[in-house]
């Protein structure tokens, strides 16, 4: 692994990261495979993995496959704003599915998206199981509220539909696209073939 790198630190983690987790991660082909919920540590691998690869060539794209059934917004809030930090083009394929919290990692790179044949993306509203006081439940629903208006903003920001009354009333159901709908929604760029 020499020829990836001179950085003794970076050259150790890829060892690291190969040794702990061969089937996730193709160094030479950048690509990573993502087929965990979308959750802290799972997301921090991910990040650390593209964070790792951009160093080794920051403007090579890295490739993220992904297959999940979703999770934390806010871990794929998280992961959408540290992409767009890193200044790495990420090209993100759904392979399987990509659903709810998993459906913003697939937002990837605009012009770069890409779903394979058989696969679907499912949306829909925030969900909470919170419990507890009256006073703090309130508190709760209304960052709950919050976390919708940004998921809305990030599905009008990088599909065909704008219109952010749309995204609202497809919120409201579980929605599942497949390939040919989220490409003619522009949530995907192409089909793989």
């Amino acid at each position: 692994m020499n020829f990836l790198t001179n950085d003794p630190y970076i050259r150790e983690y890829l060892k690291q990261a190969v040794k702990e987790d061969e089937d996730s991660i193709d160094i030479f082909n950048r690509t990573i495979r993502f087929t965990d919920s979308v959750e802290s540590y799972a997301i921090n691998q991910l990040l650390g993995r593209i964070t790792m690869l951009k160093h080794v060539d920051p403007v090579a794209p890295v490739t993220v496959i992904i297959n999940s059934p979703g999770g934390s917004a806010y871990d794929a809030l998280y992961y959408y704003d540290q992409l767009r930090m890193l200044k790495i083009p990420v090209n993100a394929v759904v392979s399987g599915c990509a659903m709810s919290a998993a459906s913003i990692m697939a937002s990837g790179t605009t012009g770069k998206r890409i779903i394979t044949p058989n696969s679907f993306i499912m949306i829909h509203e925030v969900s909470s199981w919170e419990m507890g006081e009256v006073s703090k439940l309130k508190s709760r629903v209304t960052q709950v509220g919050r976390i919708q208006e940004l998921l809305i903003n990030i599905y009008a920001a990088h599909s065909k539909e704008k219109d952010r009354k749309k995204w609202e009333e497809v919120l409201q159901q579980e929605t599942y696209f497949t390939a040919e709908q989220a490409l003619e929604l522009g949530l995907v760029d192409e089909i793989a073939v």
